[in-house]
């Protein structure tokens, strides 16, 4: 597009091309290879996006709160260009959302989607869940066997 000011100026005005929109979702390959190895290991299923503070906008990836377990897939930090997680900005949020976690007494742990894909991430987080599943179980057994001998 071509705008004319006067005889010795011209102007020129490139148009933005609209962007094409997908009607198909984005999968996120790391995210979803986390369900399927949590489903074959037989943990409970995990709450996604779990926001953990009510006053901020902080979410987990993958998280169980009942035990205070969450798992972080760090997918963007091998976007070409830079993804969110490899740009100051979001690099000093994630830290900060790090650190609130922490305080609350959360556990976290950080995969790569390889490291998903693999498997390494959930053998990773395998002890925690079963040692908290468990800790459920014998905390539920000692309660109905309290129930049971106050009869």
């Amino acid at each position: 597009m071509n705008l004319t000011m006067s005889p010795n100026l011209t102007i020129q005005v490139q148009a933005k091309r609209p962007r094409a929109v997908s009607k198909v979702p984005r999968v996120n390959t790391g995210e979803e290879a986390f369900l399927f190895w949590c489903k074959a290991m037989k943990f409970p299923v995990p709450c996604r996006n779990f926001r953990f503070m009510r006053d901020r906008k902080f979410e987990i990836d993958f998280a169980w709160p009942q035990w205070l377990i969450g798992v972080e897939i760090q997918g963007g930090i091998w976007l070409a260009g830079g993804g969110a997680h490899s740009r100051p900005a979001q690099i000093l949020r994630d830290l900060v959302k790090h650190n609130l976690l922490i305080e609350r007494g959360w556990r976290v742990w950080e995969f790569t989607p390889d490291q998903v894909i693999s498997g390494e991430a959930v053998q990773s987080i395998a002890p925690a869940i079963d040692a908290a599943f468990e800790a459920d179980v014998l905390t539920q057994d000692a309660a109905e066997d309290e129930a049971r001998s106050g009869q």
